[in-house]
C-alpha cells in the first residue's frame, strides 16, 4: 500500500511539473498597456526626431519601433540599446552600470550612444528607478501597437525585424543590442554579466 502511495505522489509531482512547464511556455503577460491611466499617459509620447534632441528627463517615454530605432542609430557610429523591464531585479542591478558607462563613453568615444528600451509599461515605477540611478535621458518603450502587448514576445517581434534568424529570447531581459550607423544589429548579448570593455571590443573600438 505504501508503495502505491509513493507511486501516486511521484505521478502527481510529474503531472504538476508538466503543467508548470506548459504555463511557462504558453504564458501571456500583458505589457501594462491595459492598465495605463490618464495621469500616466501624459508621460507616453509617439516617437519623433525632434523629441530626442530636446532636453528631457526620465519622466518621458517614447514608443519606438525598428525603423525609429534605426533612425536613432544613424546619428552615431554605434548605438548600444539595453532592453529591460522595470519588474526585473537583474535589470535594476544592471541599470546601476548605465550612468557609469554613459560618462565613460563621453570621455572615450563621442560617436557611441547608449539608450534604454523598456518592454513593459510601468510608468511610475520606471520613473523612480531611472531617477534613482541618475539616468537623465529619454527612455523608450517597445511600441505595443507595432509588436503587440504580450511582453514575452514583443521584444522578439521587434528584434526579428533586424534579423529573422536570430535566437528567440522569449522576452529575456536585460538584453543588450549593438546597432551600427547603417541600422544593422551587429551583436545581441543577454544577461547582466557584461562590461563596457566587452561592448567596446564588439564595436572594435
Amino acid at each position: 500500500m505504501q508503495r502505491y502511495i509513493i507511486i501516486l505522489i511521484i505521478i502527481a509531482t510529474l503531472l504538476t511539473g508538466c503543467i508548470t512547464i506548459n504555463k511557462v511556455v504558453s504564458r501571456k503577460i500583458d505589457d501594462g498597456s491595459s492598465s495605463v491611466n490618464k495621469e500616466e499617459s501624459i508621460y507616453l509620447s509617439e516617437f519623433n526626431m525632434q523629441s530626442i534632441s530636446a532636453e528631457s528627463t526620465p519622466n518621458q517615454f517614447l514608443y519606438i519601433n525598428k525603423n525609429q530605432l534605426v533612425s536613432i542609430a544613424r546619428k552615431n557610429k554605434y548605438t548600444i540599446a539595453v532592453i529591460w523591464a522595470s519588474w526585473c531585479p537583474v535589470c535594476q542591478t544592471y541599470l546601476s552600470k548605465m550612468k557609469v558607462w554613459t560618462d565613460s563613453l563621453k570621455l572615450l568615444h563621442d560617436n557611441v550612444d547608449l539608450i534604454l528600451i523598456e518592454q513593459n509599461i510601468n510608468i511610475r515605477y520606471s520613473q523612480e528607478l531611472l531617477k534613482k540611478n541618475n539616468y537623465p535621458f529619454l527612455s523608450y518603450i517597445i511600441d505595443p501597437k507595432e509588436y503587440g502587448t504580450d511582453e514575452t514576445t514583443k521584444q522578439d517581434n521587434c528584434l526579428n525585424a533586424f534579423n529573422p534568424k536570430r535566437k528567440i529570447s522569449e522576452g529575456g531581459v536585460p538584453n543588450t543590442v549593438i546597432i551600427d550607423s547603417n541600422g544593422n544589429m551587429i551583436r545581441e548579448i543577454r544577461g547582466r554579466k557584461i562590461t563596457l570593455s566587452m561592448l567596446l571590443s564588439e564595436m572594435k573600438l
